[in-house]
């Protein structure tokens, strides 16, 4: 299973950096994982 099979939301990638830039900037490993959460919840697999 590739990347290529799965479409991701702009507005997910979007959140994701957002709350990346969080985790950077606050040194707290839970944006990370709302990063990961957003991009899981965004991406729509294309069969």
């Amino acid at each position: 299973m590739t990347i290529s099979n799965y479409h991701i939301y702009p507005t997910a990638i979007l959140l994701a950096v957002l709350f990346f830039g969080m985790a950077i900037w606050q040194g707290n490993s839970l944006w990370g994982a709302l990063a990961g959460v957003s991009l899981v919840f965004g991406s729509r697999k294309l069969d």
